[in-house]
């Protein structure tokens, strides 16, 4: 039963790792649609991308993809409804940005600004599913069984890596934590010390108001 349970908790690790994300958005003419994936480094990214067909020729397609740094890693323009495919390794750990931005080139005749759009369809696979064997080894050398030997070994690769992540930025977290208690505990010093102050001070003006007045 145990054991049943490990292999259930393996699995859907490597079902969130290994990710698979298939996109279409109406991208309306000026605008921009953004999206980000957080990626642990040394994780493998292929990403995929079509627009389909402007009819008007007033609309050209352009994507950019950021590194956690915001350095450009990818740009290109004039995307069109040809396949186009990007692959990288993530060399840093954190939200990659990935942009599609829809320019107007002309002004449209005879058509409303808010008609003007074009579909973007985006595919974008990560870890073990980014793997294509047929890039390093003979496709016909490659069998059901190797394939899957090759995703189970990137899965626990990809589980490795996102350990090792959850761990650094736990200890970051703590940090932070430790951090924050320290503050606050010198901000209640701080507030004890105003206070002892502030009431030292109205006794002794009480004390020397009530002595003026000769009540004391």
């Amino acid at each position: 039963m145990c054991n049943f349970r490990l292999v259930t908790i393996l699995c859907c690790m490597m079902i969130a790792i290994a990710a698979v994300q298939a996109v279409s958005y109406d991208l309306q003419v000026s605008n921009t649609f953004c999206f980000t994936e957080e990626l642990t480094s040394h994780t493998l990214v292929i990403v995929e991308f079509t627009a389909e067909p402007d009819n008007t020729g007033t609309m050209e397609v352009s994507v950019n993809v950021r590194a956690p740094n915001r350095d450009i890693i990818y740009s290109k323009y004039g995307v069109t409804n040809e396949k186009s495919k990007f692959v990288f390794t993530a060399v840093q750990e954190g939200d990659y940005q990935f942009c599609f931005n829809n320019i107007l080139v002309q002004p449209p005749r005879g058509m409303i600004m808010s008609e003007l759009k074009r579909r973007v369809n985006i595919n974008l696979r990560t870890g073990s599913e980014a793997i294509d064997p047929s890039d390093s080894v003979n496709q016909d050398h490659v069998n059901v069984f190797e394939w899957e030997l090759l995703r189970i070994e990137g899965s626990l690769n990809s589980i490795k890596r996102d350990f090792g992540f959850m761990k650094r930025r736990d200890a970051f977290m703590q940090i932070e934590s430790e951090k924050t208690r320290s503050r606050i505990a010198w901000f209640s010093l701080l507030v004890v010390m105003i206070l002892i102050v502030s009431g030292t001070a109205q006794t002794f003006m009480m004390s020397g108001y009530f002595k003026s007045k000769k009540i004391v």
